[in-house]
């Protein structure tokens, strides 16, 4: 069947079966920003050229992975709490566990030429794919340093004193980073913004406790950390290089200093949602030329990056963020009583704020962020004609990412981990 241009209709139905949602041409006039992934090089393969005059034009019938039942969801999530004008960006990616099928990018600004409310950067990718230069992840990092910890035979219930601010000045982390194998930072006193004390493991990440965080990974070290977000599609993303760069191995990297995309930590708490096998992402399953001939066609790549009885602690633990009293997810609680999994996120001065979450069927990664220099603080600003004085993981993307999970799971029945 040739893809064909429908300006009348703009929700198509998917082309072919769902979770290989259609061509790519009847998705343009929806999803603008899908498209410009899905065209590019990296997408395509090698022998398709990465041109979006040369899809307008027709002649390839591309099928994506996209859904429009979940990209309709993650798109009315985004703007119903963060309008393309405001002075922030809201942005959601979301991806299949199991497959690492993209099932939906949206972004507050509308997809088109630089303007008033609109950009060419897609915000939810990396610098390769959407020319954006990446989101400090905040608190949304931990679950690395806690999937290490577990890896590393550390339990659950392990205490250690977390007072409101610790000094760790000149305190040595082991690394394995820019031929260093040791790191420390001269002047670092973290802090935290909510409860500490004498807490376990699953306490501190229920609470998101940031001086028990920094003396975990004191004691699991970066390496295995940075090393289970690599493997699981986690890159640093710098302004003057498209490559993606290993992350920083620096005391802060547990309070996510690190710039990254959203689909990549979609795509690492998917690995979680696997129980601990890692699915690549991509977004284009596909393409065939005029004759039927198959230029491009892809299977899911999945590799083991954590044990099953280690991930499945990790989303044991991750689901107390979201259903246990007093934690910061709680909001997030899906509809149904739905099992979800989840880790807010929030960058000092607050320039960046996340919730990243699963189910095992899907999941998602939402930010919202001050991406224009000179970045300031997100509290005391508009969100869609509402003003909110403070901002957090659980108060702005977290609402986001609830609204386009309930809507994109309306129809699956719930499964536990």
């Amino acid at each position: 069947m040739a893809v064909e241009r429908r300006e009348d209709d703009l929700y198509p139905e998917p082309l072919t079966a769902r979770g290989a949602a259609g061509g790519l041409w009847r998705v343009v006039l929806l999803a603008g920003f899908f498209i410009a992934v899905a065209a590019g090089p990296s997408w395509l393969g090698g022998r398709v050229p990465g041109d979006l005059g040369l899809v307008r034009r027709g002649g390839l019938e591309i099928r994506t992975t996209v859904d429009l039942d979940v990209l309709r969801a993650a798109e009315g999530a985004v703007s119903d709490r963060v309008a393309p004008t405001d002075s922030a960006v809201g942005t959601i990616a979301m991806v299949e566990p199991g497959t690492g099928h993209i099932k939906a990018l949206a972004n507050s600004r509308e997809y088109g030429p630089e303007g008033d409310g609109h950009s060419m950067i897609n915000y939810a990718v990396d610098k390769a794919t959407g020319n954006s230069n990446g989101i400090q992840a905040g608190s949304a990092f931990k679950p690395f340093v806690l999937a290490a910890a577990l890896d590393q035979g550390m339990e659950p219930d392990l205490r250690i004193e977390s007072p409101d601010e610790i000094d760790m000045s000149n305190e040595w982390f082991d690394a394995c980073w820019n031929d260093q194998s040791r790191v420390r930072d001269p002047d670092y006193r973290p802090r935290n913004s909510t409860r500490g004390g004498d807490l376990t493991m699953r306490e501190a990440t229920e609470y998101s406790t940031n001086t028990y965080y920094v003396q975990l990974l004191q004691r699991t070290g970066i390496c295995e950390p940075a090393r289970i977000a690599e493997r699981s599609g986690v890159w640093k993303q710098e302004p003057d290089t498209t490559e993606p760069q290993p992350l920083d191995q620096v005391p802060s990297f547990a309070l996510g200093s690190n710039t990254v995309a959203p689909l990549g930590m979609a795509e690492a708490y998917a690995m979680f949602a696997n129980r601990g096998e890692h699915c690549e992402s991509f977004a284009v399953v596909e393409v065939l030329d005029r004759t039927g001939e198959t230029l491009v066609e892809r299977q899911p790549e999945c590799e083991r990056v954590l044990d099953r009885d280690v991930a499945d602690e990790v989303n044991d633990i991750l689901r107390g963020v979201i259903e246990s009293p007093g934690a910061t997810g709680t909001a997030m609680r899906l509809d149904g009583g739905r099992p979800a999994a989840g880790k807010t996120g929030t960058t000092d001065d607050t320039v960046a704020v996340w919730f990243v979450g699963h189910t095992p069927q899907l999941a998602a990664a939402a930010a919202v962020a001050d991406l224009d220099p000179p970045q300031r603080t997100l509290n005391r600003r508009t969100f869609n004609g509402e003003v909110m004085s403070e901002v957090f993981g659980g108060t702005l993307p977290g609402p986001i990412w609830r609204e386009a999970m309930n809507g994109a799971l309306e129809d699956e029945p719930p499964e536990d981990f």
